[in-house]
């Protein structure tokens, strides 16, 4: 290795930094470069900052190895390049007084050039090469794939932090940002023969408060109801993109056709991935770049999953699942069989009793406790379908509806995932996922955004950070062995409870607790403590007036208190809640 002045020998045994000559500063007591000569009054100011100690010890490991060619084949422009872009950004000073040309072994335009690096700076050097790992003042590449809420919440951690990770590549098969919250009227494919994946419905409203479906950093405008109308949803995923300035990096239309790690000495804990992806248009281009860790992001509210109904497809009514539902006018006065009560599928049921439609709604849970519309009442699940086409229910009721609305959920699905990764589905349990997020064998790979049953946006918000955390060393993961006996534990802990495995990924309100974990574990600022507590009473509600519940607003008054007001804007009691 070319001793720099990062090099361990350069500190005494207590980790002071040895003050260098400024003629032996760099290069283990070589000269200064001619072109940092110049300036070199700026750069030893910031070389000399009282943070250097820290980020020396912080970003050691980065230059061990010099990741750009050079001309003299050494690391001390490199070094000083890198440490004085870290220090800048640390530091309060200004990335564009720092040039190029300071920096020759850097400067590919040649001695004298006036071209100033931070983030536009950086741009270049990584565009010179793309597959180049840890690259661009030692910063990791990431790709993130999907640009719904998750993916656009994991881009924004990501830019956030120029001195640690280059621009994530974002990519996103559709024209628009928001994933599942982009309504299309259209089912089934495109002209262009492309899925549409929204499983959106034209009257959707949220089912849970504004105040708390939020990103933590990023609240929705203060006049909106509590409960907005997906339209809302749309618009405020388009204002976080460009409040930090994601589009510019996703790349629209753009299919990811494979993810395979690549095992590599100076990768990020030894690995590096191989993302190919193709144009959604023309799927015959390919295009192949290297990252230091991938994000996975993809959703999973476009595949339906059809349940093994015996006789299922001897049914002669129309057959549709709840991903195709866009209104309920074409049910109008017709009978339907609904088959699922979750929240879908109950609001779905509501809305096809407002058109005067028969509804049967068929569930395996407890019988719902709220009134519900005239014209829907509940049945246990369908158990088969008879030869003739008719529904059999479980407690031997019969029907022939003429619609038979399967609102049974959706299937995971990763299919550019390499086999090799080893990440597998059996029964809506995504696994071996260390904390829900990544394979032990693979911790630079992440999946986000699995969890269900969960509050979404500050969900995704807490994931980022933790993986962040992963990703700049806040928290140090344990071993391949200890993360997968996390794994069994946890998993043996969630069945001793009565958990089945198709239920281990529903949080519900243990996800409070996940939450907290993560940042205690990754050192960052956990939820305020009104969260869980406002989220659980809207439960709490709904349950008690499934019809009513969207007409309450809710106040947050402080980082414990909340009010929630009723139809007519009168504060209404608060409701018992369980310990979470």
């Amino acid at each position: 290795m070319t001793r720099g002045f990062l090099d361990p020998s350069n500190t005494s045994a207590t980790g002071t930094v040895r003050r260098q000559p400024q003629s032996l500063l760099l290069n283990g007591g070589s000269a200064l470069p001619k072109g940092m000569a110049k300036r070199k009054g700026k750069h030893l100011q910031l070389l000399q900052h009282k943070h250097f100690q820290l980020l020396q010890r912080k970003h050691f490991q980065l230059l061990q190895r010099n990741p750009l060619p050079s001309s003299c084949h050494s690391t001390c422009c490199w070094s000083a390049y890198h440490s004085a872009f870290t220090l800048c950004s640390a530091s309060g000073f200004r990335t564009d007084s720092l040039c190029l040309s300071s920096f020759p072994c850097c400067c590919s335009e040649g001695e004298g050039s006036e071209f100033c690096f931070g983030d536009r700076g950086a741009q270049h050097i990584e565009d010179k090469d793309p597959d180049l790992l840890m690259s661009g003042l030692g910063r990791l590449r990431v790709a993130v794939i999907g640009a719904g809420a998750a993916g656009l919440c994991a881009a924004r951690h990501l830019l956030s932090r120029p001195e640690l990770f280059a621009p994530p590549v974002v990519y996103e098969q559709t024209k628009h940002v928001g994933g599942t919250w982009v309504y299309e009227e259209q089912v089934g494919k495109y002209k262009n023969g492309m899925p549409i994946y929204s499983s959106m419905y034209r009257d959707l409203r949220t089912n849970i408060p504004k105040e708390v479906m939020c990103f933590p950093d990023f609240p929705f405008e203060s006049h909106l109801s509590s409960f907005v109308h997906h339209t809302e949803i749309r618009k405020y995923l388009d204002k976080y993109c460009d409040h930090f300035k994601i589009r510019e990096h996703i790349q629209f239309e753009t299919t990811v056709d494979a993810v395979k790690p690549v095992k590599m000495e100076n990768g990020w804990r030894g690995l590096a991935w191989d993302v190919t992806s193709s144009d959604g248009i023309d799927p015959s281009t390919s295009v192949q770049r290297r990252f230091d860790a991938v994000l996975v992001c993809n959703g999973h509210f476009f595949d339906p999953y059809i349940p093994a109904i015996p006789g299922l497809a001897k049914y002669t009514g129309s057959l549709m699942h709840s991903h195709t539902y866009r209104s309920a006018e074409p049910f109008a006065g017709k009978s339907v069989v609904v088959l699922g009560a979750g929240l879908s599928g109950l609001d779905i049921a509501m809305e096809l009793a407002n058109v005067n439609a028969q509804v049967v709604l068929s569930h395996g849970q407890k019988p719902l406790k709220g009134p519900l519309p005239p014209g829907v009442r509940q049945s246990p699940p369908v158990s088969k379908v008879l030869d003739d086409g008719t529904l059999e229910f479980q407690d031997g009721e019969h029907a022939r509806p003429d619609v038979f609305m399967l609102c049974t959920g959706y299937n995971f699905t990763f299919p550019f995932l390499d086999k090799q990764v080893g990440v597998k589905v059996k029964e809506h349990l995504v696994y071996p996922l260390y904390k829900f997020l990544m394979p032990p064998a693979f911790p630079s790979l992440f999946i986000v955004g699995i969890c269900r049953a969960i509050c979404p946006f500050p969900h995704f918000h807490i994931q980022s950070q933790f993986i962040m955390s992963v990703l700049d060393g806040s928290f140090t993961l344990p071993s391949q062995e200890e993360m997968e006996k996390d794994i069994e534990l946890d998993e043996a802990a969630r069945r001793a409870r009565g958990i089945t495995t198709r239920h281990i990924l529903k949080l519900d309100s243990e996800q409070w607790a996940y939450n907290d974990e993560l940042a205690r574990i990754g050192s960052f600022q956990p939820l305020p403590p009104y969260w869980s507590n406002l989220y659980e009473s809207n439960k709490v509600f709904r349950s008690q007036d499934m019809q009513n519940y969207k007409t309450y607003n809710y106040r947050v008054l402080g980082e414990k208190e909340w009010m929630v007001l009723g139809p007519q804007g009168q504060p209404l009691p608060k409701p018992l809640l369980k310990q979470i």
